[in-house]
């Protein structure tokens, strides 16, 4: 992803011929990057922590003002994709194209 943190070519073999040798194998791009995603995460997070508190403090603004209810209702729309999203990304880690369309959904 950076200098600090590069990528590179890991390479599964997923069939073998009758002599033990790789028949088949396949490579993706990885990357130990587990330390930004879980920054990313707690920013996320904490983002959403502060905007139900400045929701809760806004409840009592009279409705010309208050767009609370459809930000509260983004809000647990993003928590409920990120709460069902993250146990289905740690089961489906080792079929590749599944876990590319689980974090794709998820980051989008």
């Amino acid at each position: 992803m950076t200098a600090l943190d590069p990528m590179y070519v890991e390479v599964v073999p997923t069939e073998y011929d009758r002599f033990g040798r790789p028949a088949k194998v396949y490579g993706r791009c990885s990357s130990n990057g587990r330390e930004f995603i879980i920054i990313l995460f707690l920013l996320n997070y904490g983002m959403a922590c502060l905007s139900f508190k400045q929701l809760w403090n806004a409840r009592h603004l009279s409705t010309q003002y208050q767009e609370s209810h459809s930000i509260f209702r983004a809000l647990v729309c993003i928590f409920m994709v990120t709460l069902v999203g993250l146990p289905v990304m740690a089961a489906t880690r080792e079929s590749y194209t599944t876990n590319v369309l689980v974090i794709t959904i998820l980051y989008l």
